[in-house]
């Protein structure tokens, strides 16, 4: 149904395992919480956008045994779907750190083929 707003939301926990050859040391991190909100508007059938945002917390790394920072950043982007004939489509997408206090300061850019498949019974 075209014209049509939509929400949805996503929750993680992003866990670690020990490096035990970082720089002749051990690098270990505490767990790291997500939340993802999107909100989508469909335009016409798989043709949609969306305003994204992800916030991260924790994740506090540990180098030999030293507290190092932990995260809490906060980004937002957008995303855009685009049919391009039958069940291809392009998906573009770009997103930048709005808050971030450690890590995760970067901009992304993606472009993707998507093909969708749906079988009829």
């Amino acid at each position: 149904e075209s014209g049509r707003w939509l929400l949805d939301a996503y929750g993680g926990v992003w866990l670690f395992t020990a490096n035990n050859d970082y720089r002749g040391g051990t690098k270990t991190q505490d767990p790291m919480l997500t939340t993802q909100l999107h909100l989508n508007y469909l335009i016409r059938p798989r043709f949609w956008a969306s305003v994204d945002t992800t916030f991260y917390a924790g994740g506090r790394g540990h180098i030999d045994g030293v507290p190092q920072a932990s995260q809490r950043n906060f980004r937002i982007g957008t995303t855009v779907s685009v049919p391009i004939h039958g069940p291809h489509s392009l998906k573009f997408s770009a997103s930048t750190g709005a808050v971030v206090r450690a890590g995760g300061d970067f901009n992304t850019f993606g472009v993707a083929y998507q093909y969708l498949w749906n079988p009829k019974p």
